[in-house]
């Protein structure tokens, strides 16, 4: 699954999800060329993921 997500010119936050990658990747060209969206990004998502978000950094000493 994909997440597509925009600004409107007013600054409203607008998502959508789309299931495959080209029709993802093509939704937002198409929000770009629009010139209606002032930014556009487009995420992966695993909605089966049981492992936490974001990134996890280890703080320790390394082993060699």
């Amino acid at each position: 699954m994909f997440k597509v997500y925009w600004t409107t010119d007013t600054g409203a936050v607008q998502g959508q999800e789309i299931a495959e990658l080209v029709a993802a990747l093509a939704k937002t060209q198409e929000l770009r060329n629009s010139g209606l969206a002032r930014f556009v990004t487009v995420i992966a998502e695993d909605p089966n993921c049981t492992s936490k978000q974001g990134a996890v950094v280890k703080i320790g000493r390394a082993h060699v």
